[in-house]
């Protein structure tokens, strides 16, 4: 990290299909384990047209092809801490929806201490599907001042 990182910093936009390996991969870290998540026909006899899609199968770097983002952002994986994630729903997603993202760096905010300059930084992606929003995502983080990690 070279810099404080700036405020509307666009990070990534993507489109990416919501693939059922995507899916599975969220549903076994969480351990969700509700056939109409698993298995197409359970969720169309449910009422879905597909499975649909569990929110924490939304993480934007997941998304990104590589790691580029960590910089821009004022990110170090060994400085730096993942303090708190937020996903607010606007409508049921489902798999085979192609989303549009948008990532960008939201608030930065710089606290001093007497023992530590630390950096909070808000990465804020919106996800849509037919240009209607779907989904936002809000992830802070927490990492010491680039000038003491020299």
């Amino acid at each position: 990290m070279t810099a404080t990182p700036v405020v509307g910093t666009v990070l990534a936009e993507f489109d990416a299909v919501l693939d059922r390996a995507r899916v599975w991969r969220v549903d076994w870290a969480v351990g969700l384990d509700v056939p109409e998540y698993q298995d197409p026909e359970v969720a169309r006899s449910a009422g879905h047209p597909d499975i649909p899609v569990p929110p924490g199968a939304l993480v934007f770097f997941s998304f990104l092809p590589d790691d580029s983002w960590l910089e821009r952002a004022g990110i170090c994986f060994d400085r730096s801490l993942a303090v708190r994630r937020q996903i607010r729903n606007h409508r049921q997603l489902y798999v085979g929806d192609v989303v549009h993202g948008l990532s960008l760096i939201d608030t930065v905010e710089v606290r001093s201490s007497t023992k530590a300059t630390i950096v909070t930084t808000v990465i804020a992606t919106r996800y849509s599907v037919d240009g209607e929003l779907a989904a936002e995502e809000s992830v802070t983080y927490s990492t010491h001042h680039p000038e003491e990690m020299r």
